[in-house]
Formats: C-alpha cells, structure tokens, sequence
C-alpha cells in the first residue's frame, strides 16, 4: 500500500528541519500502527505559509489550502493508493474528495470522528486561542457539537511549538495545562489539535526518561494518538476500495465534476507556481 501526505507548511527541497525532525517523528509515530507493507511519502511544498503563525488567520490559511488541493491532485495522478492531510483544520478535505478517486483522509476529522467512538465527551486543545472559533465551526460541521465537552488553547507561543517535535518539554507543560481545563468541563478524552504537537506528546522527544511511554494519559484521561489514528482510518478506506466494497458516496457532496467542469476550471486547477519534492519516511 503507497500512501501520501499532503502538508500544508512549505519546505524548501531537503530542508533540514523537515527530513532530520518532522519526517523522522512522523515515521517513528505512524510505524507504531501502520501495516508492515505500507509505504508513506510526505509531499512538500515550497510555496505557502512560512512558520506557524499564518495558521491563525482564516484567510491566510484558506489561501494556504490551495497547495493541498494541488499535492493531492498530483498524488492521485502519481498513483498513491490514498492520501492524508496533515493538518487538523481539514483544509478543502470535501472538495478535495469530489476531485481525487482514492481514499482521502485528514487528521481533524478522523480523530473527531473517531473520538466520537472512544468516548461520549471529547476535548480540543487547539495551537492558539485564534483557531478555537474556526475549530467549534468544524465541529458543528461534522455534526459532533453534543460530544464536545470544550475547546481550548495551548499557551505555547506559535514559534515555539514546531520545537516540541525535537525536545517536547514545554510542549507536555502547556498540553497539560489546557488538557486539565478540559478535563473540569467533563473531558473523557484529549485531542491535540496539531500534526505536531500530537507526535510531541505520544513520543515525548527528550523526555523519554520522565515519559518513556510518551504522554498518553493525563489525571486518568486518555490523550489521542491523532496521527496513528487517522493513518489507520486511511489504510481501512484502501482496504475497503481495493476489496470492490463501498468506500465513498458519489451522489451529493462527493460527486465528481464533469469532464467539461474541469475543462472550465483548469486555469485554476492547475497552479504552475507550485513546486513539490517528496520525502520517504
């Protein structure tokens, strides 16, 4: 099974973060679950929001989308068998789907959704008090309002968080500060809003000796691995297609335009600024 990840911060072309932090967390989370024979790539852009703080503001973010929506287009085209997004805001993940033939999860809504079964109340702890408005909208999107206990932020500065994945310290303190309001609102489970500070906690980078198992449990309340989730969910989805069994709806939502739509909108279809590179993890 090939799958791929489309992410929305850019890097430039062997970037030493990404290959040397991001990548090795992401692929020591996704091996603790994934199935022996699974592949993944990550498909980076270089064009996009730069650091973490345009993650913050709806617009700059929305825009931010379009670089998703061309790495999953083209991951379809290079013949992955599915494709995750990695950003928990879902970014274009319907529309995406309407466009893409495989399987196509994100990290948000699988653990939402999955959430939903793990527990009756769930709890969010989002990267910044910015996104807690559009991450409430999400919710109510996916029809989830009645399993939210609350949603909070994480009082790391947004600068600060992409070193979690390194030495996770602080990371685990302001988690666990917000994760304890939650827990007061009725919490049954923890949901770290990030495809960075969730592999930050389940593997604890630098605090192995204080967490050798990551954190996976705060005062009695289960933290979600969301990035083992949502790799799961994906290779279920591809399981499911590759079987000839029932894996998408195409009538409403997800149905696929035409031949002359994409005609009409290949202009902005196909965006040529952008420039992809891929990482093997």
């Amino acid at each position: 099974m090939r799958l791929m990840l489309a992410n929305v911060a850019i890097a430039e072309e062997n970037d030493d973060f990404a290959v040397n932090c991001l990548g090795k967390i992401w692929k020591r989370n996704f091996e603790l679950v994934k199935d022996r024979d699974t592949e993944i790539t990550s498909k980076f852009c270089s064009w996009g929001i730069v650091g973490m703080e345009g993650f913050r503001y709806p617009a700059i973010d929305m825009l931010n989308a379009q670089a998703v929506l061309q790495a999953c287009v083209r991951g379809a085209q290079e013949g992955y068998d599915g494709i995750l997004i990695t950003c928990f805001g879902d970014p274009m993940l319907d529309q995406i789907r309407s466009l893409v033939d495989i399987p196509l999860m994100s990290i948000g809504e699988s653990a939402m959704r999955a959430a939903s079964v793990m527990a009756k109340r769930f709890g969010l702890v989002t990267i910044s008090e910015a996104n807690i408005y559009e991450t409430k909208h999400r919710v109510r999107q996916l029809g989830l309002s009645e399993y939210c206990a609350g949603i909070t932020a994480t009082r790391e500065l947004p600068e600060k968080q992409p070193g979690g994945i390194i030495h996770a310290e602080d990371t685990i303190k302001h988690f666990t500060d917000a994760a304890r309001e939650l827990i007061a609102l009725g919490a049954e489970i923890l949901i770290p809003c990030c495809g960075l500070m969730s592999p930050s906690l389940r593997l604890a980078p630098g605090c192995e000796k204080e967490y050798p198992g990551g954190v996976t449990v705060i005062d009695g309340v289960p933290v979600m691995d969301v990035m083992s989730v949502a790799i799961q969910m994906l290779e279920g989805a591809v399981k499911l297609k590759k079987a000839g069994s029932a894996w998408i709806g195409r009538s409403g939502v997800y149905r696929m335009p035409t031949e002359e739509a994409l005609e009409s909108g290949r202009m902005v279809l196909k965006d040529d600024r952008q420039r992809f590179w891929d990482l093997t993890l």
